[in-house]
């Protein structure tokens, strides 16, 4: 497996591009291509000579790999990251776009700070921070709800499991969805609960942002557990810590996953969004073949065969 430089492209130059391997496969006429690309015919012959050049590549718009002129220059975000990492290496994103403005009077967004934390392994989500904590538990229960399982006839895609199934796959996780009427009815007593006194507490705290309800979750979990939470059979502490390959796998493991079927022009659509690929040694054999996008939380996405 290795990951595939891509380049997005426009519906407009999808069009361009289907119109010229026409022309070169000899099913469209050089005027009727021009008419439909509103070019003249001469236009048309450099696009073919650029094509035949730079393969897809050459008919994308030159702009495309310009810098933007909003980009933070990389200068300014080493000096950033140096702050942060003496500074503000606990911070969360947000909290720690926000100090470098106040405090140091540099602006940088958000995401621009998420993701300096990230590659640098210093920021995590919560979910991969509570299971490095943690560990993982040896199943998981739940009811028969769509997010955990698929649950209509025939509309199983990829490999016939959800995202939330394929992540605990991947953890070694047991998902085990209760199937008795007593038992459906203890998780959804649970839920009724939760959603009933959780959000009446919250009303009474006078909490109205989501940043406030976070930080109120912790002292109301040791309510909830101080008044519901019954001792276990066995104090033992069934969950198991990460093992090395799952902990290198941990951000892939949280992504969204789909396949996507690679055109022979090695273009691939996903998210209403058309990407190509970049034709060269390696990447030309995967045309017509299967490849899997991630898709990451904190906006980031990869291509991988």
């Amino acid at each position: 497996m290795f990951r595939i430089p891509r380049v997005s492209i426009s519906m407009r130059e999808l069009d361009r591009l289907k119109c010229i391997q026409g022309l070169i496969d000899k099913q469209l006429k050089q005027k009727a291509v021009a008419e439909r690309l509103g070019l003249t015919v001469r236009q048309v012959r450099r696009l073919v000579e650029r094509y035949e050049l730079e393969g897809p590549r050459g008919l994308i718009s030159k702009l495309r790999d310009r810098p933007s002129n909003r980009r933070v220059k990389p200068e300014r975000a080493e000096e950033a990251f140096a702050i942060i990492r003496a500074q503000y290496a606990d911070f969360g994103p947000t909290l720690a776009s926000e100090k470098l403005l106040e405090r140091h009077g540099i602006e940088v967004s958000n995401e621009t700070v998420r993701k300096l934390m990230i590659e640098a392994g210093i920021w995590q989500t919560r979910a991969q921070r509570n299971l490095i904590e943690y560990g993982k538990p040896v199943a998981f229960y739940s009811d028969k709800h769509a997010v955990f399982r698929v649950n209509k006839a025939g509309g199983t895609r990829g490999e016939g499991i959800t995202q939330f199934g394929r992540a605990l796959h991947d953890l070694n996780i047991e998902s085990i969805c209760a199937n008795s009427p007593a038992a459906k009815g203890r998780v959804e007593r649970a839920n009724g609960t939760l959603q009933d006194r959780l959000v009446k507490e919250l009303r009474l705290a006078g909490i109205s942002s989501m940043a406030e309800g976070n930080a109120f979750l912790e002292s109301f979990r040791r309510d909830y557990n101080a008044r519901f939470g019954r001792a276990p059979a066995s104090d033992q502490d069934a969950h198991r810590k990460l093992i090395k390959a799952e902990r290198v796998r941990i951000d892939d493991i949280f992504s969204w996953q789909e396949s996507r079927a690679v055109t022979r022009s090695l273009t691939l659509q996903y998210d209403k969004v058309v990407y190509l690929i970049k034709p060269g040694p390696e990447n030309d054999k995967i045309a017509g073949q299967h490849v899997t996008v991630f898709d990451y939380p904190d906006g980031r996405f990869k291509i991988r065969y």
